[in-house]
């Protein structure tokens, strides 16, 4: 089933029968996947029936990562590929591709050992684009006499790095899609208000003074999208930079952002955002 509407690429069948028979042949339930993966069972349900979504749900890669999967093979499956066999067709490209590269990106390739490789679709993150980032990590034995390198730490260095290329792609498309939106309007506690308001204001390129009704703790915002892409943008460096109980609180504002934008069916649909207090009293 593709999302015809957004990228004829997108195979969401193809991605939801993987899945399933993964799960299946773990000798697991829907429920006890989704409570491995730290999600819904509905989600489980959607990804394995290949529903489509405008965005590629943050619950996918949860579910990949506890049925085992190495980062990559869920998307491999959604652009349609085999992630374990190479297509013929690609076989036969593959040589003038490499000649058509600058010679110095080709003699890097040409040396070192290959640690491992990555494909980041932007389009998934900003339909916009038709960019992919191809990403190959080798490593070189330039050592010292007497020194030898650390294999675990180079690749512990390339898979760090690799989820910060991911998490930056999936932020900027959070920061679009925010900042595309014609009106949002957000619901949270007085405390959380000015936690979210206090985090903006630190950041000098962003300015905002938005109005809001106040009724006994519950705050009801209006934001402009330039407002909720500032606010995204804030939760996005706090969580990362923040102190601990303030890199949850960020998480948390952060993500319901996101689930509030995935849920829109238009681009002049208004974003309706709820943060319950619940959660931030985690």
């Amino acid at each position: 089933m593709h999302n015809g509407g957004m990228d004829e690429m997108w195979d969401f069948e193809a991605l939801g029968n993987a899945l399933r028979d993964a799960r299946v042949a773990s000798g697991r339930t829907q429920a006890e996947l989704a409570d491995a993966a730290g999600v819904s069972r509905g989600s489980v349900m959607n990804l394995e029936q290949g529903t489509p979504f405008r965005r590629v749900p943050t619950s996918l890669s949860k579910v990949a990562e506890a049925l085992g999967w190495p980062h990559g093979r869920a998307m491999a499956f959604l652009g349609g590929r085999r992630p374990d066999r190479l297509p013929t067709a690609l076989e036969r490209q593959l040589r003038s591709t490499l000649l058509s590269l600058p010679l110095r990106v080709a003699h890097e390739l040409s040396g070192g050992e290959l640690v491992d490789t990555d494909v980041v679709d932007l389009s998934v993150y900003d339909p916009q684009t038709a960019t992919h980032l191809v990403i190959v990590c080798k490593r070189y034995a330039e050592f010292s006499a007497g020194e030898t390198g650390d294999s675990e730490t180079d690749f512990a260095f390339w898979n760090y790095m690799q989820k910060a290329i991911h998490a930056a792609a999936e932020d900027w498309g959070a920061i679009r899609d925010a900042d595309d939106a014609p009106a949002a309007f957000l619901t949270c506690s007085l405390d959380t208000w000015l936690f979210i308001l206090g985090e903006v204001r630190k950041q000098i390129e962003w300015r905002m003074n938005p109005a809001f009704d106040r009724d006994g703790d519950l705050c009801e915002v209006t934001l402009s999208g330039r407002d909720l892409a500032a606010i995204v943008q804030a939760m996005r460096r706090l969580r990362r930079s923040g102190n601990a109980m303030e890199a949850t609180m960020a998480s948390l504002v952060y993500e319901a952002i996101l689930d509030s934008l995935q849920q829109i069916q238009a681009r002049d649909q208004p974003v309706h955002i709820t943060i319950e207090e619940r959660l931030l009293a985690r």
